[in-house]
C-alpha cells in the first residue's frame, strides 16, 4: 500500500495530494538541516505516515527520559526485556486520521514569518490502554540569508545583516529557555540521532517549591509553579555557526485555554498580570545558574525584551526618532490636542536623552532589583481560560488568593530574559489601535496599585525572595513611567504617528515625564 500523503486540507489520505510548503521552494535542502532536524523533516514531507513515525519516536524519548532511560527507544526495547528499567514503547501514534496543517503564525504567537503546524492524531497510550486524540503544535524556524534562499551563517559575530543577525539571536534565546537544566536533569536524550532535547517537571508538580526542592531548568520551574507554559516534548536543531535553525514540538495550549484575544477584556488582565507577579516574585535577584542556566552563550538575554539601547538596532535607528514627529504634531495641531514646547521638542529630547534613560534603567535594575521577565508579554502571546470570558465589569480585586489557578498561559519566549518587572507590565498596557482605552490606558494605576503590586509582594514573601521593602509602590511607578518612555522612543524609530484622541493623551504623559527626566541631576552620558 502506497504511502499516506496529507491533502490540501492537512487529512491523511492514501491518494492525497500534499499540500504545498513555503518553505519547500527554498535552497534549504541542499543543507545537512534535515539530517539533523527530523521531526522537521518528517513535517515537511507532508507524510502522514512519516509523521506519525517521527510522532511516535518523539513521545517515547519524553516518556523514556522521565523513567531515565536514553537513547533510540527502538534500541532500548531490544536491549533486555527482562531487566527492570525495561520499558516497552508507551505511545503509538496512527497516520489514519493524522491532521497536519500549517496555519498562519498570527493566529498562535502573533507573529507573521515563524511557520507553525497544527496536528491533531489519535495517539495510543499503551500502559493506559487507551485511545485518545490529542492536538500538538510545531514551530519550526529556518532563517534564510537571500532572496535565493540560501541558508544563512549563524556566526552571531559575522557582518552579514543586524537585523537578520538579532532574529537569528532571539531563536537562539528561546531554544535556550526550553534547553535549560538538560545537562543535570537527569534527562539528556541521546544525540545520535539529532539534537533532540527536553525538559520536564513532573516530579515537581504543585504551586511552589516545597521542602526546599530546588527545580531544573525553567520550563521544570514555571510548572513547578503552576505557570502554564508549553511543555517541549522536542526541541531539535542548532544553534552551532552553520546552523540557524531550531523545531519546536509542544502541546496545544488551547485545548485548556480556548481563548486568545485581541484586546484583553478586565478580567484576562488581571490574570495575565497575576502570572506576570508570580513569576517575578520567584525570579527576584535569583540566581538563574541554579536552576540550570549555564554561563557565557547558554545565558538568556542579560537585557531582556526587544526595544533597549544595547541592542545595536536600537542605536542604529535613534536617528529616526525625529522622523515623523512632524506629522504628528500636525494631528495635535488639527485636533484640539496641546502642543507644548515640551510636546514640540519631544521626539528630539528623547534621541537627545536616550542614553541618559537607558543609564536610569540600568541604576533602577542595581538598586531596586531585576528579575526573569518574558520581554514580549502581550496579548498575542497570551492564552486564557474560558472563565475569563466575561463582560467589561468590574474586577475585584481585593480577594489575593496566591493558591488559585491562574487562568492565563504564555507562549513565545525569544526575548526573556533579565530585566525590570515594568517592561512587561508597561508592555501588556501599552495602548494601541486595538485596546480599549478605558481598561488598558485609564485604569493602569489600578492594574499596577490594586492587582499586581499586592500580588508581588505576597508572591515574594510566599517564595523567600523578600517584601514590601523589595520594590515600594512609588519605585514601581517610577519604573513603569521610565520604561513606557524608552518603548515610545522605540516607537518612534519605527513610523509612529498620533492618529486619535488616546494618542493625543500619551503624548501628553510621555512629554510630562520626559520633563521629568530631562530636569533631573543625571548628568549626560560621556562619548
Amino acid at each position: 500500500m502506497g504511502k499516506s500523503k496529507l491533502s490540501r486540507e492537512g487529512v491523511a489520505s492514501r491518494d492525497g495530494i500534499g499540500s504545498s510548503d513555503a518553505l519547500g521552494k527554498t535552497n534549504a535542502a541542499k543543507t545537512d538541516w534535515e539530517s539533523r532536524m527530523p521531526f522537521a523533516k518528517a513535517i515537511r514531507s507532508q507524510d502522514a505516515d512519516a509523521i506519525a513515525a517521527a510522532l511516535t519516536d518523539a513521545l517515547n524519548r519524553f516518556s523514556q527520559s522521565k523513567s531515565g532511560q536514553s537513547g533510540s527507544p527502538s534500541k532500548s526495547c531490544e536491549s533486555n526485556p527482562k531487566s527492570e528499567s525495561w520499558e516497552p514503547l508507551r505511545y503509538r501514534v496512527s497516520a489514519g486520521g493524522l491532521i497536519c496543517k500549517q496555519a498562519e503564525g498570527a493566529k498562535f504567537t502573533g507573529g507573521r514569518s515563524t511557520p507553525v503546524y497544527e496536528i491533531s492524531a489519535d495517539i495510543e497510550d499503551r500502559k493506559k490502554g487507551r485511545v485518545e486524540r490529542q492536538d500538538l503544535v510545531f514551530k519550526l524556524v529556518i532563517l534564510l540569508s537571500n532572496r535565493c534562499g540560501n541558508m544563512v551563517s549563524a556566526n552571531l559575530h559575522s557582518g552579514d545583516d543586524r537585523k537578520l543577525r538579532y532574529k537569528r539571536e532571539s531563536y537562539v534565546n528561546e531554544q535556550i529557555f526550553f534547553n535549560s537544566g538538560r545537562e543535570n536533569s537527569g534527562h539528556n536524550l541521546s544525540a545520535s540521532r539529532a539534537t533532540v532535547q527536553h525538559c520536564d517537571a513532573s516530579s515537581l508538580g504543585g504551586t511552589q517549591p516545597v521542602g526546599g526542592v530546588q527545580p531544573i531548568g525553567l520550563v521544570e520551574a514555571f510548572r513547578t509553579l503552576n505557570l502554564k507554559i508549553p511543555t517541549p516534548f522536542v526541541v531539535e536543531g542548532g544553534v552551532s555557526s552553520d546552523f540557524p535553525s531550531f523545531g519546536l514540538l509542544m502541546n496545544d495550549l488551547r485545548r485548556n485555554f480556548p481563548l486568545h484575544p485581541d484586546t484583553l477584556k478586565p478580567r484576562q488582565i488581571c490574570e495575565a498580570l497575576k502570572f506576570a507577579a508570580k513569576m517575578h516574585a520567584f525570579f527576584w535577584k535569583r540566581d538563574l545558574s541554579t536552576i540550570g542556566l549555564k554561563p557565557g552563550f547558554g545565558q538568556l538575554w542579560l537585557q531582556a525584551g526587544f526595544w533597549g539601547m544595547e541592542k545595536p538596532l536600537e542605536s542604529d535607528n535613534l536617528s529616526r526618532v525625529s522622523l515623523k514627529w512632524s506629522e504628528t504634531l500636525k494631528y495635535l495641531g488639527a485636533n484640539g490636542g496641546r502642543v507644548t514646547e515640551t510636546v514640540r521638542k519631544l521626539a528630539g529630547n528623547l534621541e537627545k536623552n536616550a542614553f541618559v534613560i537607558f543609564d536610569r534603567l540600568k541604576q533602577m535594575r542595581a538598586a531596586q532589583g531585576w528579575t526573569l521577565i518574558h520581554g514580549d508579554f502581550k496579548a498575542a502571546n497570551l492564552f486564557f481560560g474560558q472563565a475569563t470570558e466575561d463582560s467589561f465589569g468590574p474586577v475585584d480585586a481585593s480577594n489575593i488568593d496566591t493558591d488559585a489557578e491562574i487562568a492565563c498561559a504564555a507562549v513565545d519566549f525569544q526575548f526573556t530574559g533579565t530585566g525590570l518587572a515594568c517592561q512587561d507590565l508597561m508592555y501588556l498596557l501599552f495602548p494601541d489601535a486595538l485596546a480599549a482605552a478605558e481598561w488598558y490606558f485609564e485604569r493602569e494605576s489600578f492594574w499596577l496599585e490594586s492587582v499586581y503590586y499586592p500580588h508581588l509582594i505576597d508572591f515574594l514573601q510566599l517564595f523567600g525572595r523578600g517584601g514590601p521593602a523589595s520594590i515600594t509602590l512609588d519605585q514601581l511607578r517610577e519604573q513603569y513611567v521610565l520604561c513606557r518612555v524608552d518603548f515610545f522612543r522605540h516607537m518612534l524609530t519605527r513610523g509612529w504617528v498620533a492618529s486619535s484622541p488616546l494618542d493625543a493623551k500619551l503624548v501628553e504623559r510621555i512629554a510630562s515625564a520626559i520633563d521629568i527626566i530631562t530636569d533631573s541631576a543625571i548628568p549626560e552620558r560621556q562619548g
